[in-house]
């Protein structure tokens, strides 16, 4: 049995879909596109098909309106065939009807498909309902200043003014135009809107393209769409968005949501800003002169805030009179009153207070630079502050680090919770943790580490580094290079210590310097001392320009001013300029050492006897009253005429106890002799008083004569 093939109504849809889609601006055709649907039996149809297609008036019987058209070969797939019919130009206006017949591709007569297929109206676009009305006016009577009005309850009273349809719009202005849409006004000289609902434009030559609630007050302002918008002020311009409002002369917004350009802020009223703009976003304001914000949400530019700019972000603010100023994004930032070129990068909370002209915040959370900070930079970090009246400070990063009033000049690289103090102007943290320079530390540096502090007033005072490092008040120029836990005390101007652990300069060693090791201490008074390293080293007071080399226990006795101990371990110096050095001990520093000692003094012929001291002046040997010692002593002398005499003794000294102390010295029977230029008049004594070692030279009665003499000590004390 063969199956019958019927075909489905075509789509009214795509047939007007298509039709309208013949471009306005050419000449229209009357040709028009079909769409059907083919079945046989239950089944969709497949291949080609002869299809015949009939006009007619009426929807059976007699009728037809032109020939009719045959499509041979259709394609059909899955039932579905498209193909384009032209009966010229048939659509008057009445009722059509198509009637259409289909068969196998060549195969016997076409079945006739039942009931005829009612046209919609798309296809009698081809010739409109009321053109032949329009073909019908002659030109003779359109009347001069007559406007057009097309729509439903529209009202047009403009001259020369324009209603192309909708309804209940209405054209008071002359030359004004609305293209449609519903309760729209053009009420102004050339004003213009196309579509929408509610749209106003009530400026000279203003224009509401579409949307909803739109207005254009002023002259030649312009909203694009969206809803509720208004440009208010001559030459303002919308785009889109929702509850946008410009009062500026010009001024735009892009889109967005509540953003505002000029008028109410709170209660005052603001003068409308020129060239302002707002790209987008929501609820963000704009009040100021040249000024503009790129996005976001609820951003703020306040009046006289000129030339100024927010990139976006949320809840940041440029205020009065801060021109030229700078906010990239973040949230809650602020650019305070007359902070003029200032800029914030982004980040959380950041803010510029008033008065810090070309300030920056590069960026991260609760950073602030305060008042008249001028040309202050916070590069980042956490909770930094630069304090009011520093100018041209620098904050790195890091954070909690505080740079206080007035330190002009000063920098924090980085860190956490470092402290620049107030007054300490052209200071230097580089980072770390905890570091601190006092009130009025001019110049001074912490490079690093952790805990380290420079006190007040010491200007140009350093730390390197380390940790627990301190250089008290007033000591000047002093440095701590690196290493832990040391201390320069108070009034030490130029003291140093350069490394190790632990060591110290008490107040007033101006000059003193350990090089490293660890526990070594120069004392109150022992100015220029020196202690190189080593372990447990001590310069006691008042020694200044001692000098201790290195080792272990080694000790400068106090009041022994130039004494020098190389280094090994435990000697003791108790004298002016002594040399010790010692291996090791018994019990005590120095009760086993060796030490060296330079005497000088100078004959004449008006005095021709004189003492030699260590000193050149008063200053003798002592030996303690524990102590036993064998000695040698060298004797020169040169006269101004460079004639030279030489002496060489040696003795033994006991400061034990076992005698009287002016006992102690046993000398050689007769000093050894040398060169013998001159001739003395009498030999050199050595002797004892005091406790102290006295040499005595005599000269030859007709010379001045320069003497110097060299001690060696061999040293044992119990």
């Amino acid at each position: 049995m063969t199956t019958r093939p019927h075909l489905t109504r075509g789509s009214a849809l795509l047939v007007l879909l298509t039709f309208l889609s013949q471009p306005l601006i050419f000449a229209q055709g009357t040709a028009f596109t079909y769409q059907g649907r083919l079945a046989s039996g239950a089944d969709a149809a497949n291949g080609s098909f002869d299809l015949t297609f009939a006009l007619f008036n009426a929807s059976n019987g007699v009728g037809q309106v032109g020939g009719t058209l045959t499509n041979l070969a259709t394609p059909v797939s899955n039932g579905l065939f498209t193909v384009a019919l032209d009966f010229g130009s048939e659509f008057t206006g009445a009722a059509r009807w198509l009637e259409i017949g289909v068969r196998s591709n060549g195969a016997g007569a076409f079945i006739i498909l039942a009931p005829r297929q009612a046209l919609t109206p798309t296809p009698y676009a081809v010739h409109a309902g009321t053109a032949g009305v329009a073909n019908g006016v002659a030109a003779a009577s359109i009347v001069e200043g007559q406007g057009l009005n097309i729509g439903l309850s529209n009202s047009l009273s403009g001259p020369y003014s324009t209603i192309a349809g909708g309804s209940s719009n209405t054209a008071s202005g002359g030359y004004a135009a609305i293209a449609g849409g519903f309760g729209n006004s053009a009420s102004s000289n050339s004003a213009s809107v196309g579509g929408g609902s509610f749209n106003v434009a009530s400026g000279d030559h203003a224009t509401v393209a579409g949307g909803e609630g739109n207005v254009a007050a002023g002259t030649r302002a312009f909203v694009g769409g969206g809803a509720f918008n208004a440009a208010l002020s001559d030459y303002d311009v919308v785009v889109g968005g929702i509850s946008n409002s410009v009062s500026g002369d010009p001024s735009f917004i892009g889109g967005g949501t509540g953003n505002q350009i000029g008028g109410l802020l709170g209660t005052l009223t603001n003068a409308g800003p020129w060239n302002a703009w707002i790209a987008g976003g929501w609820y963000n304001k704009v009040f100021a002169n040249f000024s503009g914000i790129g996005g976001g949400r609820q951003n703020l530019i306040h009046s006289n805030a000129t030339d100024s700019f927010i990139g976006g972000g949320f809840f940041n603010t440029i205020q009065t009179n801060a021109s030229w100023s700078l906010i990239s994004g973040g949230v809650a930032n602020g650019i305070r009153t007359n902070a003029r070129y200032s800029s914030i990068g982004g980040g959380l909370g950041n803010f510029v207070e008033g008065n810090a002209w070309y300030s920056i915040i590069g960026g991260g959370v609760n950073n602030v630079i305060n008042q008249n900070s001028t040309n202050a930079i916070i590069g980042g970090g956490w909770g930094n502050v630069i304090h009011s009246n520093s100018v041209f400070a620098t904050l790195g990063g890091g954070g909690f680090n505080v740079i206080s009033t007035n330190a002009y000049g000063s920098v924090i690289g980085g860190g956490i919770t470092n402290t620049i103090g107030a007054g300490a102007r052209n200071t230097v943290i580089g980072g770390g943790r905890e570091n601190t320079i006092e009130f009025g530390a001019t110049n001074a540096a912490i490079a690093g580490g952790s805990n380290n502090r420079i006190e007040r007033e010491s200007l140009g005072a350093t730390v390197g580094g380390g940790e627990f490092n301190i250089i008290r008040s007033n000591s000047v120029n002093a440095t701590i290079a690196g290493g832990g836990r040391h201390i320069i005390q108070s009034f030490n101007a130029g003291a140093t210590i350069a490394g190790g652990l632990g060591n110290g300069v008490q107040e007033s060693a101006f000059g003193a310097a350990i090089g490293g090791g660890s526990v070594n201490f120069i004392l109150t008074g022992a100015s220029y001392s020196a202690i190189g390293g080593g372990y447990s080293n001590l310069v006691q007071t008042f020694s200044p320009y001692g000098t201790v080399g290195g080792g272990q226990g080694n000790v400068i006795s106090s009041n022994a001013p130039f004494a020098t101990i190389p280094g090994g371990y435990r000697a003791l110096a108790t004298n002016h300029a002594q040399l010790a050095y010692s291996a090791g001990t018994f019990a005590d520093p120095g009760d086993a050492q060796y030490s060296l000692y330079v005497l000088r003094g100078q004959t004449s012929v008006a005095s021709n006897t004189n003492f030699l001291y260590l000193d050149g002046a008063a200053a003798e040997i002592a030996l303690p009253a524990s102590r036993a010692c064998a000695f040698t002593l060298r004797i020169v002398g040169l006269t101004s005429g460079f004639k030279c005499f030489v002496y060489h003794l040696r003795g033994g000294a006991n400061g034990a106890g076992l005698g009287s102390e002016d006992d102690w010295v046993a000398l050689t029977a007769t000093p050894e002799k040398y060169l013998n230029q001159f001739i003395p008049t009498a030999d050199p004594v050595v002797s004892a008083s005091g406790g102290k070692l006295r040499v005595q030279v005599s000269g030859d009665g007709l010379s001045d004569i320069r003497w110097s003499a060299t001690v060696e000590t061999t040293e044992v004390a119990y």
